[in-house]
């Protein structure tokens, strides 16, 4: 793959413990607005280390239980460490498949290209290079670079002609410097 993910929070344990500080900071006012009860069941997709769950589950208690769910192996393997006993379970997701990929590619439009592709590239760092799932992802990482590339070119060129075929019939197709009238 040879490329630095765009994604924004990396894995190093100084990364981790940065924006663990982070999460302390966010998860206090998340708290209070979920306004967990003893007893509680809760999901959470996406723990990373854990900490935003052991906080819910100090809330839930003994009769409740928390389970959290991570993409990352290595973070998923650094989190089983961390463990203190409470009412936690982790689980790993499954491993990605060539559909999973195109569920997240398929809706892809230029505007948000490069972070759907940080995130096809987050989904399979953990696949050895030689998996057709993750030689898959890169040919679909190439065709995100393609499309966000385009879409920052596209800035530079001319506007449509408003004769173009099908003008009319897309409202989108109208720039902000000259709206459509409202509908009414």
């Amino acid at each position: 793959m040879g490329r630095v993910s765009s994604y924004l929070h990396g894995t190093s344990g100084v990364e981790q413990r940065r924006l663990a500080l982070l999460n302390r900071l966010v998860n206090q006012g998340s708290l209070r607005e979920l306004g967990l009860r003893k007893g509680e069941k809760v999901l959470e997709v996406g723990s990373g280390l854990g900490h935003f769950a052991r906080e819910m589950a100090r809330q839930v208690g003994r009769r409740g239980r928390v389970l959290g769910i991570e993409q990352s192996r290595r973070q998923l393997r650094a989190l089983r460490l961390l463990l203190t006993g409470e009412a936690l379970g982790f689980a790993a997701m499954r491993e990605p498949t060539k559909d999973d990929i195109d569920a997240l590619v398929g809706p892809a439009t230029p505007h948000f290209a490069y972070q759907l592709r940080a995130r096809l590239e987050e989904l399979v760092l953990d696949l050895p290079d030689e998996d057709p799932v993750k030689r898959y992802a890169v040919e679909k990482m190439d065709v995100l670079d393609r499309l966000g590339h385009a879409s920052s070119k596209a800035e530079e060129g001319d506007r449509e002609p408003r004769s173009r075929i099908g003008w009319n019939e897309l409202p989108s197709a109208a720039p902000a410097s000259d709206p459509l009238p409202p509908r009414g």
